[in-house]
């Protein structure tokens, strides 16, 4: 996902390179069995903007549930209840990030 846009892209490229940095802003890691997740880089905290674990999130991260099932780590969207990303919730989270 490092495609960059060029001096005379199509307004579909355009388009796609948004929709990239909608993706980009609203996925986070799931914890499972914490394999894949780069707790100091990777966005995992259910927190936005930030995602990513200073000193000051204690709480937060005591508070996440722990899998006991031994569930693989995985993406999700940070915008949904279920963490599926549809077309709908990101038009939607890219609309209000508009107005901020």
């Amino acid at each position: 996902m490092e495609a960059k846009l060029g001096r005379r892209s199509s307004w579909g490229w355009k388009g796609i390179i948004q929709g990239r940095r909608v993706l980009e802003r609203g996925m986070i890691w799931r914890v499972g069995d914490g394999r894949c997740v780069r707790v100091s880089h990777d966005p995992w905290l259910p927190r936005p903007h930030t995602y990513r674990c200073f000193e000051e999130e204690g709480n937060l991260i005591l508070g996440l549930p722990i899998s006991l099932a031994g569930c693989k780590d995985r993406v999700i969207w940070h915008y949904s209840r279920n963490g599926d990303y549809t077309v709908r919730k990101g038009y939607g989270v890219a609309e209000k990030w508009r107005t901020w």
